[in-house]
């Protein structure tokens, strides 16, 4: 695939614009929020506006493509009775794909982005890219992808709740229980571990089927997270550790399942996810019969093994 930066050219580098002249379009925008505007005001008030926005013509005028921030934060000094126009950069290309493109790649690079703009804006790559190209063109992995992804699967409460700060993996875990639930419950998990949430979530299921309650522990028991260790675990090998494994070694059980796990196809990723989401929910050693249940499992699948030879 060519790149963003070879597909890209420009009919005009750091030129001064009347900021009348200029939409804001949200066909562009990847976010949902601008904050810190006056912040950025102040500083380009003080220092000048270091860093230009991209615009397309559009016949006399300029649609906005990239840089929404500085765009508000000039409004926001000519509102206060400053004269002061709009540094841009203006880009040759009229292919639509090319400029949404373009707008992502800009705040992705600048990591100035939510979470769930992150899904928003990678879900319209994701109509004329494959992930392969996402990959390459914004230098990210496929993981990276995949969990932003993720977020689109959750209720709009739950995706506020991850960009205050509740993990993924918690609120793929909270989704599980009715939406009318997920306000109250996602208020509870903010630094939970997974586990502690999956019990909160299969305590409520059971409640309301009827069945007798999880035994839950008290709260001296609940493990709390520090407060930049559960916000944004978005790593592939950022599962959480088996909380009742003392000396760190896995537990047999646990490691055979796992292994179960890593053996499903990769293109399977919706599946492989919640079964990791499950792995990490369970105390393993609390398992009742674990061994048994581990020969058992070993047993079934050397004769699938067998048999299939």
């Amino acid at each position: 695939m060519t790149t963003l930066t070879t597909k890209i050219t420009w009919e005009a580098r750091g030129i001064e614009l009347d900021p009348a002249h200029v939409t804001a379009s949200s066909e562009f925008n990847s976010r949902k929020k601008i904050n810190g505007i006056e912040d950025l005001a102040e500083s380009i008030l003080a220092l000048g506006q270091t860093t230009p926005v991209g615009v397309v013509q559009n016949g006399d005028a300029y649609d906005l493509v990239y840089g929404f921030r500085r765009f508000n934060a000039i409004q926001h000094l000519i509102e206060a009775g400053h004269d002061i126009k709009l540094l841009a950069d203006v880009v040759s290309t009229e292919n639509l794909n090319d400029l949404v493109l373009l707008n992502v790649q800009e705040n992705v690079s600048r990591e100035q982005l939510t979470l769930t703009e992150e899904y928003e804006a990678v879900a319209k790559l994701t109509a004329f890219m494959t992930r392969d190209q996402i990959m390459e063109t914004l230098g990210v992995t496929k993981t990276w992808i995949t969990q932003r992804l993720k977020i689109g699967e959750l209720s709009n409460i739950l995706r506020e709740a991850v960009d205050d700060g509740l993990s993924v993996r918690a609120a793929q875990t909270l989704q599980l229980l009715p939406e009318e639930l997920h306000e109250e419950y996602a208020s509870r998990a903010v630094g939970q571990s997974v586990s502690t949430v999956a019990d909160m979530v299969q305590s409520r299921i059971n409640e309301r089927e009827g069945l007798d309650p999880e035994p839950t522990d008290d709260d001296s028991d609940i493990e709390l997270l520090d407060d930049d260790e559960d916000l944004q675990p978005l790593d592939e090998d950022d599962l959480p550790a088996d909380e009742d494994d003392d000396d760190g070694a896995p537990n047999p059980l646990e490691a055979y399942i796992t292994s179960l796990v890593d053996a499903v196809e990769d293109e399977d990723e919706d599946r492989k996810e919640k079964m990791q989401i499950l792995i990490a929910s369970i105390r393993w050693k609390s398992v009742a019969d674990g061994d048994k249940i581990l020969k058992g499992l070993q047993y079934c699948f050397e004769e699938d093994d067998e048999s299939d030879s």
